[in-house]
């Protein structure tokens, strides 16, 4: 088990601070005004995972649910607040994105990245934790060698 949470605690959501190791850069706005809808209809259905920061809490999973929150102008957020470290942190929020839709190749790629890089995980280490092929992770990350203007075509 990668960390384990003792109870839901609901927390204002202006003592949250965003993930550092947050993969995905780009949010729709349709998809969160849908999410914000529902929230607002029947609640919050699963919550967030944080950590307790210097001051506050530092956020691990549920960016998107956090934002919809937000804009659905709640004031308190339910949380299980873990005890996690740095590297624990960065798998977390890698595993939440790439099982979600619409994480770009290049946002996958950055995470394996920072995740060997950053946090000095060994590749064959990471792939475990991350349940993908050593090739497939490797490959991700060889597209960080393209140049900006190919990634920006690839991407689009």
């Amino acid at each position: 088990m990668i960390c384990s949470a003792q109870k839901i605690k609901m927390i204002n959501v202006k003592d949250i601070i965003p993930n550092p190791y947050q993969v995905r850069k780009t949010f729709e706005k349709n998809e969160l005004e849908k999410l914000c809808k529902s929230i607002k209809e029947v609640g919050l259905l699963s919550p967030i995972i944080v950590r307790r920061a210097a001051e506050g809490y530092e956020l691990i999973c549920g960016q998107r649910r956090l934002r919809a929150c937000i804009m659905a102008e709640m004031k308190e957020i339910p949380a299980f607040v873990v005890r996690a470290g740095d590297v624990q942190c960065a798998q977390l929020s890698i595993l939440e994105n790439i099982h979600r839709k619409n994480l770009s190749f290049f946002e996958e790629a950055e995470a394996f990245y920072n995740l060997v890089i950053y946090h000095r995980v060994k590749k064959g280490k990471a792939t475990e934790m991350l349940a993908c092929n050593q090739g497939e992770f490797n490959e991700k990350i060889r597209l960080l060698s393209l140049a900006s203007e190919t990634r920006r075509i690839v991407a689009e």
